[in-house]
């Protein structure tokens, strides 16, 4: 004998319906769609939303949002078990989560680690994968520990400051400064205290006056990009030429 799991409720007072803080922004983009496939055939009903016994939205807040944009009636069950810090599970099952989302998630939980990371992402008005790249070593599991909450900030504010302000200097005129190995080689020579602000001013200043086939060119290497930099250092600088070392 069929037994009804969970009973189908319905309302056009959206306002009944409660919106989760700890989850994603509204993706437009995802809501338009949405939309677009209601007018063609409503099937809400067939795909309800799942709220936890305060009304909290666990799963289907985009469709609750294309419900309202439409003003049709949006369709719902009540979890008897999940409640609103289970949204990071059900979506990432539907309309999977983006490492941004996961970023957003955890700074709504106050978690402090991300806090910081959103703070230095803010700050310099980069992405979350240049922020990643400059504060942790790729082929870590930094990713893995972004989406599990586990994430540990490292403490080494100055540092990270100082590649993120070098890696920008260089933007100006080498677009592909904040991809991951040009990232890299700036890391590698402020970590070997090899680059210092001098050596920074001077390339930089140097490099509106360089010949194009002296300037920057793209590589996938980071001995490459070092010496690069050091032709650049050394074009016309007879008495101090520097040599970067690539430590083995």
């Amino acid at each position: 004998m069929t037994q009804s799991v969970n009973i189908i409720y319905s309302t056009i007072n959206y306002t009944e319906l409660k919106l989760n803080k700890n989850n994603r922004n509204i993706d437009e983009k995802f809501v338009n769609q949405l939309i677009t496939a209601i007018k063609k055939i409503n099937l809400l009903i067939d795909f309800p939303i799942l709220i936890d016994k305060n009304n909290y939205v666990i799963d289907g807040q985009h469709r609750l949002e294309a419900a309202k944009r439409l003003k049709v009636r949006i369709f719902y069950t009540v979890s008897k078990i999940a409640n609103c810090d289970d949204a990071i599970i059900t979506n990432n099952n539907q309309h999977k989560w983006k490492n941004e989302d996961y970023l957003e998630f955890y700074v709504k939980k106050e978690n402090n680690n991300y806090i910081l990371l959103n703070k230095f992402i803010k700050k310099y008005k980069i992405t979350l994968s240049i922020a990643m790249n400059i504060i942790f070593n790729r082929g870590s599991n930094s990713y893995s520990l972004l989406r599990s909450g586990n994430l540990i900030y490292t403490d080494n504010d100055y540092i990270h400051n100082i590649i993120i302000e070098y890696v920008l200097d260089y933007q100006k005129y080498f677009k592909q400064s904040i991809q991951s190995t040009f990232i890299d080689t700036v890391k590698y020579l402020v970590f070997s205290e090899q680059y210092n602000s001098q050596i920074h001013d001077i390339i930089i200043k140097k490099y509106d006056n360089l010949p194009v086939e002296r300037r920057l060119i793209r590589t996938n290497i980071v001995s490459n990009y070092i010496t690069q930099l050091e032709n650049i250092y050394n074009y016309y600088n007879r008495k101090h030429i520097i040599n970067f070392m690539l430590k083995k």
